[in-house]
């Protein structure tokens, strides 16, 4: 089986599915760390340079790569928070997983995100977190329903016990 997480950026994809992994002991994948290790370049860094197109369309080839695999059996993937962007992500996604979405409160996102200064669609915010808050709160609305296609969990919660749950 294949275990998916999807969810803003802070969310705890990362951390939760690890946890989930050593429980059940499968294999964890993270996204946006596979990106890196094949590129050796950091997002942000594929962002300034490339732009976000180029960086969904190595996203998308990652998923696709990911769930059509042969080995396609226990495992847990922690995606990106855009990686829902994408319609043929999400049916790639819904099609060869069971999906949860961690859903966490924006001001929530905002306290974990605040010193974060690595992630690209918030470097703009730096000091200034009432922005930053009204800029996750417009980065969700805009994926709201794509995030919908996962089992809504409450992100809200310590990991352990997120995992626990799922």
């Amino acid at each position: 089986m294949i275990v998916t997480l999807v969810g803003m950026m802070g969310s705890g994809k990362s951390t939760v599915g690890k946890l989930i992994a050593e429980k059940l002991d499968y294999i964890f994948y993270d996204t946006d760390t596979l990106i890196f290790e094949k590129t050796g370049r950091k997002i942000t860094d594929i962002f300034k340079k490339d732009g976000e197109e180029y960086f969904r369309d190595l996203e998308k080839k990652l998923i696709n790569d990911l769930y059509n695999r042969s080995d396609n059996k226990n495992k847990v993937i922690a995606t990106g928070g855009g990686v829902v962007l994408s319609e043929v992500n999400r049916e790639t996604i819904l099609s060869n997983s069971r999906v949860y979405w961690l859903n966490v409160e924006v001001e929530r996102l905002a306290d974990r995100l605040y010193e974060n200064r690595d992630r690209p669609l918030i470097k703009e915010y730096k000091n200034k977190r009432s922005e930053l808050v009204n800029h996750l709160d417009n980065i969700l609305s805009d994926r709201y329903n794509y995030y919908q296609i996962g089992i809504e969990i409450d992100g809200n919660k310590e990991p352990f016990k997120i995992s626990r749950e799922i």
